[in-house]
């Protein structure tokens, strides 16, 4: 089983792109969770509760996505996200999320939106092969 993480700027295409791949059963896709808990609780956008919120239930949709043994699992942001955002508030950044980022997805894709083309451009392609 692979599993990549989709990456980026806002309104790159990432959920656009991830959702072309739903129709096949070998592939399993990990929604946006940030995006779900601030739909029902944008209160928390600024509050470190959310990124730890954020973690446990990406881990816990990545681990049930992985129970489904597909051949590849595609996360739409993961990770690496929560740490970017709690950094970006200069919330604390946990260990326990960086040690979760250690060898969990085998590829990186960051997605930019251009800003005055409509085409998805893959800036980066950081290859995590699992040992």
């Amino acid at each position: 089983m692979r599993k990549f993480l989709f990456t980026g700027t806002f309104e790159a295409g990432k959920t656009t792109l991830i959702s072309l791949f739903t129709q096949f059963p070998e592939i399993a896709v990990v929604n946006e969770v940030a995006r779900d808990i601030l739909s029902v609780r944008p209160d928390l956008a600024s509050s470190p509760i959310f990124h730890d919120m954020n973690f446990m239930e990406q881990i816990r949709r990545e681990e049930e996505a992985s129970l489904k043994k597909p051949t590849v699992i595609l996360c739409d942001r993961g990770v690496l996200d929560i740490i970017a955002y709690a950094n970006i508030l200069n919330h604390p950044v946990k260990q326990e999320w960086i040690d979760a980022l250690q060898n969990r997805y085998h590829m990186i894709l960051f997605l930019i939106r251009m800003i005055f083309m409509s085409k998805i451009l893959v800036l980066k392609l950081i290859n995590f092969e699992m040992r």
